[in-house]
């Protein structure tokens, strides 16, 4: 009995690691020019106050989809780290993990857009109990939309309407799978791994699927300060395919949830007034609910503060950092392999971004 409650309480351990490393995942993209109602810009060439309302200049945000529609390329550079302590026998857990990502789009009219995103990802735990019981993955994926301008006021109001589909692929590093085919008593398994051909049973293939829908708004405070919001469903699909000792063949679990989220980004900028800095604080609210399982998950609040070089408008340059706030423990075991509650998890990223406007 004490196994099996040790092994349930590692995979919802890995499962609680693996919905942290997603919260960290950025985001940014979009922009656009007036139309319907004419603007204090409308005398500007095309497209030249796409992301610019009543005087302030918008950088997008890193947690949220941006309100426009721009021509724009961006590069994005990233670390993350998250840390569970006592989850096994009193010892902590850390995974750290490098993310490289961009962002594009481009106009199809003067009020509709595309855009597209990609990028990689490496997580790896940084020491043995990691390794072992919290898994590792490397992945790819993208995603690509289209971008609607409904709205584009006076006021300094835009609204827009955005929607999307992506998919993603990699695989997870299952050290316990192989330990599993060490110790099984599977003669054709245990051959395997001792003649070198334990790689099946570390590598995991993975692959997923999304679909996203969001509602974006922008407003020029003033010149110097400007405000940004966004309301986003997603509808995720996650196949996993571990290689059974028994059989030898992959099995694959797949799961499906479905997500919302809510966010808010704040934004200063010193450049009308001669000082080239300007910052963008942001908070995100997620909630997701898995297929099949006791309802919604507990909400994860995310926190990002974003510091940009603005002295030219159509370069967007800066670092970001990026928390999430009262994260809850997590299952683990004690020395005696009884289920019990891990620490209090943190979870950090910061981020490197470029971007240009045209």
């Amino acid at each position: 009995m004490q196994s099996e409650h040790s092994s349930s309480s590692y995979a919802s351990s890995s499962r609680g690691s693996r919905r942290l490393r997603r919260w960290l995942v950025a985001a940014a993209l979009a922009s656009s020019h007036p139309f319907g109602v004419a603007s204090a810009e409308s005398d500007r060439p095309t497209y030249l106050g796409d992301h610019t309302l009543n005087g302030h200049t918008f950088v997008s945000p890193i947690l949220l989809p941006s309100a426009f529609v721009t021509t724009h390329f961006g590069i994005r550079q990233g670390v993350q780290i998250v840390r569970v302590p006592r989850v096994i026998a009193g010892d902590g857990v850390t995974v750290s993990g490098l993310q490289q990502a961009f962002d594009f789009g481009g106009h199809l009219g003067d009020a509709i857009g595309f855009y597209a995103t990609g990028g990689g990802d490496v997580t790896i735990g940084t020491d043995a109990p990691s390794l072992i019981f919290i898994e590792s993955s490397f992945s790819v994926n993208a995603e690509a939309g289209l971008v609607l301008r409904l709205a584009r006021l006076d006021s300094g109001t835009q609204i827009s309407l955005r929607a999307g589909a992506g998919a993603g692929t990699g695989r997870g590093v299952d050290v316990q799978g192989l330990l599993g085919a060490v110790f099984s008593d599977n003669e054709r398994s245990v051959n395997q791994v001792l003649n070198g051909k334990g790689a099946a049973y570390v590598f995991k293939p993975q692959s997923s699927t999304t679909f996203a829908a969001s509602l974006l708004a922008a407003q020029s405070l003033s010149s110097n300060f400007g405000l940004q919001a966004s309301v986003e469903g997603r509808r995720n699909s996650a196949t996993e395919s571990p290689l059974d000792p028994a059989t030898g063949t992959r099995v694959d679990n797949t799961s499906k949830e479905t997500e919302l989220s809510a966010g808010v980004a704040f934004s200063a900028d010193g450049a009308p007034s001669g000082v080239p800095v300007g910052v963008v604080l942001e908070y995100k609210l997620d909630a997701s609910r898995t297929d099949g399982g006791d309802g919604w998950d507990d909400p994860k609040h995310v926190v990002a503060l974003g510091l940009y070089y603005t002295g030219r408008r159509s370069l967007q340059l800066g670092v970001g950092g990026i928390t999430l706030l009262g994260l809850k423990p997590l299952p683990a075991v004690d020395e005696n392999f009884n289920p019990t509650k891990s620490g209090k998890p943190s979870a950090y990223a910061g981020q490197f971004i470029i971007r240009y406007v045209w």
